[in-house]
């Protein structure tokens, strides 16, 4: 798959994956929703980029 292909480090801003829809509106509108987005979209997220950090202290005002 060319999307595969792709590296998000290298792209001009960040992203964290690509959102993908059917061409034809009306079979996607077919597909139905869920309570939060339609099912003619296709989210693809990349694996995160993981880092540790330190707890050094807490402070209350």
């Amino acid at each position: 798959m060319a999307i595969a292909k792709n590296n998000p480090a290298t792209f001009p801003f960040p992203v964290d994956g690509l959102i993908m829809e059917y061409n034809d509106t009306a079979y996607g509108k077919s597909l139905g929703a869920t309570g939060h987005h339609e099912n003619r979209l296709i989210a693809l997220k990349w694996k995160d980029e993981l880092c540790t950090t330190k707890f050094l202290r807490r402070h209350f005002t």
